[in-house]
C-alpha cells in the first residue's frame, strides 16, 4: 500500500540502476529517458537522475534523448528536472520537448529538440529524410506562443501554472471515477496518463478468446480494454 491513504503512488516506481548498466554493451548507442513517463506517472527525481547519470559517465560514447513532452503537467508540487541539466550530460543528451502536449495541439505536430550542435544537427539531417518538411507557419506561431505563455493567464502567473491546474482537477476526478467503478488507480506526479488495476472488475470470457491483427494472443489488459470500449462507450489503453 502506499503512503496516500493506501492509495498506490507513481513514486514507488523506481529504476534498477544496477540492471540498466548491466544491459549495456560496446554496442549500445542510445538510450531513452521518459520523464514524467508515460504512462505510469512517474517523475525522476534529482538523486535517481543523478545515479542515472553516473552510469551514464562511464559511458562516453552513450547518447541519451530525453523524452521530456509532459514537464509542465505535474502534479503535488512535483518539479521537473532537466537531465541534461546534470553535470556533465549537456554533451551526451538530446532533450525532446513537445507543442502538442504543453498546448493541447497535437494536430499540430511541432516540437523541437535542445543539445549540443553536433547532435542536433544530426537530428536535423535525420529528420529531412523522415518527413521531408515541416509546418513553417505552425512554427512561427509556437515560437510566439512561447513568449506569451510566460505571461500571467486566466489568473495564474502564466500559461504553465494554468494547464498543470487543469490537469491536476481532471487527474483528481478520474481518480475518484476509476475508484468508484472498484478499480485501483496508481496516482501519477505528472504525465496525462492513469494506470489502474482492473483485477476486480468482471468481463465476458469471449473477450479472452478473440484475437486482432494487433494482438494475436488475446492478454487480459487488451480484452479488458476492448469490452470497456465495445460495452461501456468508454475508450482505455492497455500498457502491454
Amino acid at each position: 500500500e502506499g503512503s496516500s491513504g493506501g492509495r498506490r503512488h507513481a513514486s514507488e516506481w523506481f529504476l534498477d540502476c544496477e540492471e540498466l548498466e548491466a544491459a549495456i554493451t560496446p554496442k549500445t548507442r542510445l538510450m531513452v529517458l521518459n520523464t514524467p513517463h508515460n504512462p505510469t506517472g512517474k517523475m525522476f527525481t534529482r538523486e535517481e537522475l543523478e545515479e542515472l547519470a553516473g552510469v551514464v559517465r562511464r559511458h562516453p560514447d552513450l547518447i541519451v534523448v530525453t523524452d521530456e513532452v509532459y514537464e509542465h503537467i505535474l502534479y503535488d508540487g512535483n518539479k521537473h528536472e532537466r537531465f541534461a541539466t546534470l553535470p556533465g550530460m549537456w554533451d551526451q543528451t538530446l532533450t525532446v520537448s513537445s507543442a502538442g502536449k504543453t498546448f493541447s495541439m497535437t494536430g499540430w505536430k511541432v516540437g523541437w529538440v535542445i543539445g549540443p550542435k553536433e547532435l542536433v544537427s544530426s537530428v536535423m539531417i535525420t529528420n529531412q529524410w523522415i518527413q521531408f518538411s515541416v509546418a513553417t507557419p505552425l512554427q512561427q506561431a509556437m515560437a510566439e506562443t512561447l513568449e506569451e505563455a510566460e505571461k500571467p493567464y486566466k489568473g495564474f502567473d502564466n500559461y504553465y501554472h494554468y494547464i498543470s491546474d487543469t490537469y491536476r482537477r481532471k487527474k483528481d476526478k478520474l481518480v475518484e471515477a476509476l475508484e468508484a467503478a472498484n478499480m485501483e488507480p496508481i496516482l501519477p506526479e505528472g504525465g496525462i496518463f492513469i494506470m489502474a488495476n482492473t483485477s476486480k472488475i468482471d468481463f465476458p470470457e469471449e473477450y479472452l478468446k478473440e484475437s486482432t491483427p494487433a494482438c494475436q494472443k488475446m492478454t487480459r489488459d487488451w480484452a479488458f480494454c476492448r469490452w470497456l470500449t465495445k460495452e461501456k462507450g468508454v475508450a482505455a489503453i492497455p500498457p502491454s
